[in-house]
């Protein structure tokens, strides 16, 4: 990612699967790498948009719950996001939550086909990964799922190491 504004995307190709765990693992597909054969994609000092979409599917008493994580690390009291969970049955908002630390997110136990979409921004101080994390609500034995055509999108929005004479190109 060597410009401002170009965005990242990933996209999930297999379907996630997650029973009897309400602890949140990264979406195989939706982690977003330090770098790639194009360069760094998560430079320090960078600030980014982040946005994703999540089209999931549970038992009605297991739920699903959400939240941006990896292995990058924040500068202090930069990252916010806010997560909404809509019920695709009932075509209605039924979780709208806040938080200022990766790992930790929102859910909801009584859906069965849900729309998880996650807002967030952050300020990077030592570059690593970022991802979208899932679980489900409730530790059941059945299974919760993060379906194909889920994404998570970034776009760094600018560079706290970049003088404002420099060219994009050059960060």
């Amino acid at each position: 990612m060597p410009y401002l504004g170009t965005p990242y995307i990933a996209r999930v190709a297999t379907q996630f699967d997650v029973a009897a765990s309400t602890t949140l693992a990264n979406i195989t597909d939706l982690v977003i790498p330090v770098s790639d054969e194009q360069g760094p994609v998560i430079q320090g000092g960078g600030v980014y948009d982040l946005y994703a979409e999540i089209l999931t599917t549970s038992a009605v008493d297991a739920g699903v719950k959400a939240a941006f994580g990896g292995s990058a690390t924040a500068v202090a009291s930069s990252f916010r996001s806010q997560i909404l969970i809509i019920d695709g049955a009932a075509a209605v908002p039924v979780t709208n939550a806040r938080s200022t630390t990766l790992g930790s997110g929102g859910g909801v136990t009584a859906v069965t086909v849900a729309l998880i979409r996650l807002y967030g921004q952050i300020t990077i101080a030592t570059p690593g990964t970022l991802a979208v994390m899932f679980a489900q609500n409730a530790s059941q034995a059945s299974t919760a799922s993060v379906l194909t055509k889920s994404k998570f999108q970034i776009s760094r929005i600018y560079n706290t190491l970049q003088q404002p004479w420099e060219s994009p190109a050059s960060s």
